[in-house]
């Protein structure tokens, strides 16, 4: 399979350190491709995707006491950490091609970007990381929490290979939520914030604090509450992540359980049997020969039927979703 943009080449990319590399004059092209138009973003996300590479973790002590239960392993950062053996820490690409273009307006250190299991043992042999110890994974976790970064991890339950630690300023996948206006270009978590009129004092640091500007602060109209303005959650792009809490004095903000549970792919072969079918591509991943004329034949047939809506909407719907991806990876032997 290629390797996509994201995560792939740019991560790839970016990573590098060493001397012959002109990483100014490739990050002014990343940068001109993904971030000065909308060509990148609409490709992946304009007829309105929902799958892509990339979910939202929560912070679990944002999450309200009662729903906290509902959190599942795969939800957790932690969790996932403590069920992995091989850890590694590289260059965050984002900010390190912010660097470069001399766009970076915060002070995150680079070095923060975490792999896991597979993906870092990978990274470290190829010496794109550096392997680091459990224990100093979980105090880099530890140190986004502090800093109020969004955790953005691989998309599947399974074999998590990767967290990112996210800034609303370099982030590529928030830019393309906050500033190109794709709010599926991450997956949200199953939650999303909520605040307590008896106990919010008006003070905004939640809306300072979201990192793609799903908070806005209007006018509190209500007399006798002691505010002036009240914190608004732009539902339709709150990813979850429970920054806008970590920020909140007086813990009025609060993750709740979204009505319907997020569904994420169970492994990475789910998730790229979903992406491809989504964006009717899947045909090209089941018959990849482009001189074998069988090939060729079936890519055309297999698509037509796969993109008729129809049938698209119900191998995507909940319904039918699991009995597809069992019987292709059945099929594949994956």
């Amino acid at each position: 399979m290629p390797s996509p943009m994201i995560i792939g080449i740019f991560e790839f990319t970016m990573m590098r350190t060493g001397d012959g590399l002109d990483m100014g004059r490739i990050s002014r092209l990343f940068g001109e491709y993904m971030e000065k138009n909308d060509v990148f973003w609409a490709a992946n996300f304009a007829k309105g995707e929902k799958v892509t590479v990339m979910r939202t973790m929560p912070w679990e002590d944002t999450v309200t006491q009662s729903e906290f239960v509902e959190i599942l392993d795969y939800e957790r950062a932690e969790a996932i950490i403590e069920a992995s053996d091989v850890f590694a820490e590289s260059l965050c690409s984002c900010r390190h091609k912010k660097h470069h273009n001399e766009e970076k307006e915060c002070d995150i250190p680079m070095g923060k970007c975490s792999t896991l299991g597979r993906s870092a043992d990978h990274m470290i042999r190829h010496n794109f990381a550096r392997e680091i110890s459990r224990t100093g994974m979980l105090e880099n976790l530890a140190e986004s929490k502090e800093m109020a970064l969004v955790i953005n991890a691989d998309n599947v339950q399974d074999g998590c290979g990767f967290m990112c630690h996210c800034c609303g300023c370099c982030c590529l996948a928030l830019l393309g939520i906050s500033r190109h206006g794709y709010p599926n270009a991450i997956v949200t978590s199953s939650f999303i914030a909520q605040w307590d009129e008896d106990t919010c004092n008006g003070c905004g640091a939640c809306a300072k604090a979201c990192t793609i500007d799903a908070i806005e602060m209007v006018q509190n109209t209500v007399p006798g509450t002691g505010r002036k303005k009240d914190p608004v959650v732009d539902e339709s792009i709150c990813l979850g992540c429970g920054v806008c809490a970590l920020k909140c004095n007086p813990g009025s903000m609060k993750l709740v359980a979204r009505e319907q549970r997020v569904l994420h792919p169970e492994n990475t072969f789910q998730r790229i049997i979903l992406q491809s079918l989504e964006r009717g591509t899947l045909q090209n991943q089941l018959f990849p020969e482009p001189d074998n004329i069988n090939h060729q034949f079936m890519r055309g047939f297999v698509g037509g039927v796969l993109k008729l809506p129809p049938v698209k909407a119900a191998l995507m719907s909940d319904m039918l979703r699991s009995r597809f991806l069992a019987t292709i990876q059945k099929g594949s032997g994956h």
